[in-house]
């Protein structure tokens, strides 16, 4: 005899938040956190001061990611003007931020390398105990963070924290997370929670499993949420019984893109999900995979790189429950534009986070996972919080290579002497790539020129890069993946590509390349599924 069981709506967003802008690493991290709360203050700023060039400048294709804000309602001018109140009042972060600028003053005056000891006593109110003072072997000064201190004092996010919960039925009107706050919408609902509460893995995990009127009932009691009971009852569909267990796959590797870099390979007894970013179930097309397609455990998750759209807490957090494992990149320690992954998932709640260096190894009965290293897209900056995969199970070897962009071949040539034949590799191919400033603009200390912004940039291989690894792996099968065009993703991407966009180009020319040399190759948009 089955019971009434409530399942969450698929379409259904929920959207982690701090101070009303969508949360990622570096609005985690209390030092990019400090850096990012200043330029986000100046959007705002911007903003009231014209809202029409802002307007205008959101309509321009050739704008389309750039530092606007993209408010779908009328001039929201009272809402904008009670946030930037609000964030003003921040006033440790805003403390945090003029310390670092002033520590960096501080250190750009010391005498050429002369002793740092009589510095300490001078550094900046706000960071004195949370730095250490350092020279490279070129005699250049700079500083180290002990990031997991400003995490354990005043400065976490904690008491910002919010879900945003509301229906929405296509993959349309969700402003790009970089340049537009979250403000209240009709119809959307506030859950005031930090992200470690443990009751967002019930109400999560309820997409699939389920959950009776009961104990949804009490959940929402103790959600404190501004949701009335019965609109928050309308959030859920009811079933009589939960989704029957997939059937275990033996004597195969199964492969299954969800959509730019986010791919689930599974095998008898394993599953392992590349970069998480899920798309909602909604009734446009085209066809997409969606949570109810994910297995009720997964085995590990594997972060490639801290971006926005490859460590993505939104999807992280709806999928908590599952996790057994989450495998992150080792940061570089106290850099401020490389925060660390494993205190910023830490901070959210996760459990089980294995860290590793380049070159290391998982292994477990079925096979390994190997950190290989990761070049580009980092705009030329010192991050090390980057990997690339190669996931071995059984006698298959699937190669997760991102947004690497191949400029040190070498490197992979030395990789490959220890590598057998690669059966399917992913490789990104954002070739154009953003300028500097696009992501890194509010953690850089110092200005920069025309050209430093225009030639550094966040972009991956083009086609004579991706074709020299095709061939240096002896690859049997290519995707390009990670390009950021399925209808979901542009709201954390802000991709726009036509036939004559540099990356399809070059992608293009790249299949054409491999076909040529009997490699199977494909990019594949929004959902695909392979067999090894």
């Amino acid at each position: 005899m089955s019971t009434e069981t409530y399942f969450l709506d698929n379409n259904i967003i929920a959207e982690p938040v701090v101070n009303n802008w969508y949360a990622w690493c570096n609005l985690i991290s209390p030092a990019t956190a400090a850096m990012m709360q200043a330029h986000h203050i100046k959007l705002l700023e911007s903003y009231l001061e014209s809202p029409s060039l802002h307007k205008k400048a959101v309509k321009l294709i050739e704008m389309k990611g750039g530092p606007f804000l993209d408010f779908k309602e009328e001039s929201p001018i009272k809402k904008t003007e009670t946030l930037l109140e609000k964030m003003k009042l921040n006033k440790n972060l805003y403390a945090l931020h003029q310390a670092i600028l002033d520590l960096n003053r501080l250190i750009q005056k010391h005498p050429d390398a002369g002793s740092l000891s009589s510095i300490y006593d001078n550094i900046p109110a706000p960071l004195k105990g949370f730095v250490e003072l350092v020279y490279d072997l070129n005699n250049n000064i700079s500083f180290r963070i002990i990031e997991k201190l400003l995490y354990q004092e005043n400065f976490s996010s904690l008491s910002n924290q919010q879900i945003i919960l509301y229906r929405q039925n296509s993959d349309d009107g969700r402003a790009f997370i970089l340049s537009t706050p979250r403000l209240a919408k009709e119809n959307e609902f506030t859950i005031p929670l930090t992200f470690q509460n443990k009751l967002y893995d019930q109400l999560f995990s309820s997409r699939t499993k389920g959950l009776s009127k009961k104990a949804l009932l009490e959940m929402h009691e103790q959600l404190e949420t501004n949701i009335e009971r019965d609109e928050f009852l309308s959030l859920f569909h009811q079933k009589a019984s939960p989704v029957k267990q997939k059937p275990e796959i033996r004597n195969k590797v199964k492969v299954t893109y969800f959509g730019h870099a986010c791919v689930l390979v599974e095998a008898s007894g394993i599953s392992i999900l590349v970069d998480p970013l899920i798309s909602y179930n909604n009734s446009q097309e085209p066809y997409r995979h969606t949570f109810s397609e994910l297995p009720n455990e997964i085995d590990y998750v594997l972060i490639t790189h801290a971006h926005q759209d490859h460590a993505v807490l939104e999807t992280l957090l709806q999928i908590r429950s599952k996790i057994r494992q989450i495998v992150v990149p080792k940061n570089n320690d106290g850099a401020l534009q490389d925060p660390s992954l494993k205190l910023f998932l830490q901070h959210c709640g996760f459990k089980n986070i294995i860290q590793m260096d380049s070159i290391d190894e998982i292994t477990f009965k079925e096979g390994k996972i190997t950190t290989m290293p990761f070049f580009g897209e980092h705009a030329d900056l010192d991050i090390r919080s980057k990997t690339n995969y190669l996931i071995t199970l059984f006698d298959k070897n699937i190669l997760f290579l991102s947004d690497s962009n191949n400029i040190s071949h070498e490197t992979f040539a030395y990789m490959k002497k220890h590598t057998s034949t690669v059966d399917l590799m992913f490789i990104g191919m954002e070739c154009e790539g953003a300028p500097l400033s696009w992501l890194y603009g509010p953690l850089m200390l110092s200005p920069l020129t025309r050209k430093e912004n225009s030639s550094r940039r966040l972009e991956g291989s083009d086609c004579k890069k991706a074709f020299k690894l095709v061939k240096e792996f002896q690859c049997k099968e290519v995707y390009v993946y990670a390009m950021g065009s399925e209808p979901w993703v542009s709201f954390i991407s802000s991709i726009a590509y036509d036939e004559e966009s540099l990356p399809i180009i070059e992608s293009n020319k790249f299949m054409k390349l491999c076909h040529e040399s009997g490699i199977k190759a494909t990019r594949p948009y929004c959902y695909a599924q392979t067999e090894l």
